[in-house]
């Protein structure tokens, strides 16, 4: 992998202090975590005697892609539960993005709605397909850079839920061995009273999320997941324990678990977190990785945050074309646009960038 500046110097951070303990890729074969012959919750920690297990339990929920990557010891009140109070919030954060990166969920690739429900986009026989009412505007075309641009928002999170969805895929991954040190985390994931529970932020760097946003068609064409854990002998003390590391369709997600035994010493530290470095910065620099840090401490319900996406169109001047015509309709006129595109960037407005 040819690197350089920033992303070179990830690399020789992440040889020196950390290794892979699990990794998969999506063969398209099932593949369940665990003991089937003697099933056990790794979070309420009761057994097949006490709770039932017949739900099919995904070690990180299928709206991100996985299908196939399955855990026996997650009983089904517990995954009733997380579903409600956090991957909920999770899937809400990223619908948006979702939509467009055309993620297939149990349901197929998600539909889009703007805020007054007008305008949409929607997955069609031949791809997205984007339908604009005048006086519901989310398509606009950049003249200077020859791209259409696309508005929308979020629906309504808690990004602390959304955090703590994420490390609890982390905890689903860990090595049977290593859950008896995440119990202090584990703890703090099922307190889903966020007045309540212990705050997360507690250093600017302890409920940060580290995102990398990569241009093109569906670099994560496979639902990919991994588990990084500090080595024995770091070359630096002061860094998480353990990451967890997940991409899917043009996202990369880096996410390390707090509250394990193993970093007592890092309460209250301000820790400078590094980007993963991803094969992809070896491409054009319009085709490299987009990195962004979000801080999710927050408990408070964040409502329709906004976000744009940019596609480089097939057909510059067709597609400014039907922007201009659509802005002179009338406001019942709509229209499709259908996919033509050859890469998107992501735009994130305050607070998440």
């Amino acid at each position: 992998m040819d690197l350089s500046g920033e992303a070179s110097d990830a690399l020789t951070f992440y040889l020196n202090n950390y290794e892979m303990i699990f990794h998969y890729i999506s063969s398209g074969q099932k593949r369940i975590l665990g003991d089937s012959s003697n099933k056990q919750c790794r979070f309420c920690e009761r057994d097949q005697n006490q709770v039932s297990f017949r739900k099919d339990a995904h070690a990180i929920s299928e709206f991100t892609g996985n299908k196939h990557l399955l855990v026996h010891y997650e009983c089904d009140e517990c995954n009733q539960d997380f579903g409600e109070h956090l991957e909920d919030h999770f899937a809400k954060f990223i619908g948006f993005m979702r939509t467009n990166s055309q993620i297939r969920g149990k349901n197929g690739v998600p539909s889009y709605k703007s805020k007054n429900g007008k305008s949409r986009i929607d997955m069609g026989k031949a791809g997205l397909e984007i339908s604009v009412y005048l006086d519901d505007p989310i398509v606009d075309f950049n003249e200077k850079t020859e791209e259409l641009v696309i508005n929308g928002h979020t629906q309504p999170f808690i990004p602390l839920s959304v955090f703590k969805a994420l490390v609890k895929y982390g905890i689903n991954l860990l090595p049977a061995a290593e859950v008896e040190n995440f119990r202090n985390t584990i703890k703090w994931i099922m307190d889903f009273d966020h007045d309540t529970s212990k705050k997360a932020g507690e250093s600017p760097t302890e409920a940060m999320v580290l995102r990398q946003f990569v241009p093109g068609p569906m670099p994560f064409r496979r639902f990919e997941a991994a588990l990084i854990r500090r080595k024995q002998k770091p070359v630096t003390n002061i860094v998480p324990y353990m990451f967890l590391l997940f991409g899917f369709g043009n996202y990369f997600y880096q996410v390390h678990l707090p509250y394990s035994d193993h970093d007592v010493h890092l309460r209250g530290e301000n820790i400078d977190l590094k980007h993963y470095p991803l094969s992809f910065y070896n491409r054009p620099e319009e085709y490299q990785p987009q990195p962004h840090g979000t801080d999710l401490s927050s408990h408070e319900k964040i409502k329709g945050q906004e976000e744009t996406l940019s596609f480089h169109v097939g057909n510059p001047r067709k597609a400014k074309e039907m922007v201009t015509e659509m802005k002179k309709k009338q406001n019942s006129f709509i229209r499709k646009f259908k996919r033509g595109f050859r890469w998107l960037k992501e735009i994130l407005t305050a607070p998440f960038t």
